[in-house]
């Protein structure tokens, strides 16, 4: 039975793989001239909607000097704004400016276009099927964020049998 729940795992990982190469770029995101660290401070700042500097280092893993860079492109390009903390004037806080939030919003839009393309296809049984297992995969996301996550990181547990090689 356990052996079954590892098969099922990797079949589930190999279908994200191939749904996800299947998807190919949106050509909004092929006509982006971001850098990938810009994108994702891009996409921090969307979701978290402030931060200070020394959260955007965090978040990317990269030093203060590397993120204050990443965010001077961006300030230059009119993406991203630099303000004083409201109470506390020596920490400066980077938001989104409306041209920053229109950029976000583009690319996300044109994932959910290509996405509702292919789930137009579908028959209102599959659609159905999708559903039950998304809402599945998002209550356990929700469970799971209250546990600290490290990036790429996969359980020791199944992590030899969901490789590819196996």
């Amino acid at each position: 039975m356990r052996d079954d729940r590892w098969e099922l795992i990797r079949q589930i990982l190999d279908l994200q793989t191939d749904l996800y190469r299947s998807l190919r770029p949106a050509r909004e995101w092929l006509e982006v001239d971001l850098t990938m660290p810009q994108t994702k401070v891009l996409f921090l700042l969307y979701s978290d909607g402030v931060a200070r500097m020394g959260q955007l280092a965090s978040s990317l893993g990269v030093t203060l000097s590397t993120v204050t860079g990443i965010v001077d492109r961006l300030v230059e390009q009119g993406m991203v704004q630099r303000q004083e903390h409201p109470q506390d004037r020596r920490l400066v806080v980077c938001r989104l400016t409306n041209r920053g939030s229109d950029t976000v919003e583009r690319l996300h839009q044109a994932g959910r276009g290509r996405m509702a393309e292919l789930l137009d296809g579908l028959s209102v049984e599959d659609l159905r099927k999708v559903v039950a297992g998304l809402v599945v995969l998002s209550a356990a996301a929700s469970d799971s964020e209250d546990q600290p996550q490290t990036v790429g990181s996969t359980p020791a547990s199944w992590q030899a049998r969901v490789s590819p090689a196996n």
